[in-house]
């Protein structure tokens, strides 16, 4: 875990003086998500969530993809949890994907924070029938308080290819900045700031870095319990 957060952090810092060496700049856009989750336990410890999220491109002016998702989750202990997702995806070219994944999340508690770390093996297949494999590594560290109303989070995402032709590669580093809004047991608010930065194969003639990307989020949550809770 400590390996991956160093990684991570020398990336963060080594980034802006490698594009800024960059003859040729990086696109840049301004996405907007938005959603729902509704989240129902089914058994101690076992809950499934259905999840919608629409997704916006160029400045947040067009649409770009809708996201529906199905997943189960179990959370084994304090320190480990486990859960599979389907995702069904719609292109703005009304085209359809197929997306599974599995989460690892192990998480140890201080005080009223938490750190996590959640490995993601992800695949998509495409409607030419082509399936894409990645590595979705998130290192969070959460603020945990259950009397504040309001609590902080901090991410930071690594994406590897895991079959790519030639050679794997670091696809895409994420940083998120969350607020979460609790309005009571049943029903809260998440607000987020993550900012994408693509990169180009190592073996491409393309620049380093491909994209830059400003997503700015807010998802509503139902949690739906057990009578006996």
């Amino acid at each position: 875990m400590k390996k991956n957060f160093n990684f991570t952090i020398l990336l963060l810092i080594l980034l802006p003086i490698v594009a800024s060496a960059q003859t040729n700049k990086p696109i840049s856009d301004l996405s907007g998500r938005f959603g729902f989750h509704i989240n129902g336990e089914l058994y101690k410890g076992l809950s499934l969530k259905w999840s919608e999220e629409a997704r916006l491109k160029q400045l947040s002016t067009r649409f770009d993809q809708l996201h529906s998702i199905l997943s189960l989750n179990y959370k084994v202990n304090n320190y480990f949890k486990t859960g599979i997702a389907y995702t069904l995806i719609l292109t703005d070219k009304l085209a359809t994907k197929h997306r599974g994944h599995l989460d690892l999340i192990g998480s140890y508690k201080i005080d009223k924070w938490q750190l996590s770390l959640r490995e993601r093996p992800e695949f998509t297949l495409s409607n030419k029938n082509d399936t894409k494999w990645i590595l979705r590594s998130k290192l969070q560290l959460d603020y945990s308080a259950k009397t504040a109303p309001i609590t902080p989070s901090l991410s930071f995402e690594l994406t590897n290819t895991l079959n790519d032709a030639q050679k794997q590669y670091i696809e895409k580093l994420r940083t998120e900045l969350n607020l979460k809004w609790k309005i009571n047991k049943l029903n809260q608010f998440d607000f987020y700031y993550r900012f994408d930065i693509n990169f180009n194969p190592p073996y491409s003639d393309d620049i380093l870095i491909k994209k830059y990307t400003h997503i700015i989020g807010i998802f509503y949550t139902l949690n739906l319990y057990r009578k006996n809770n």
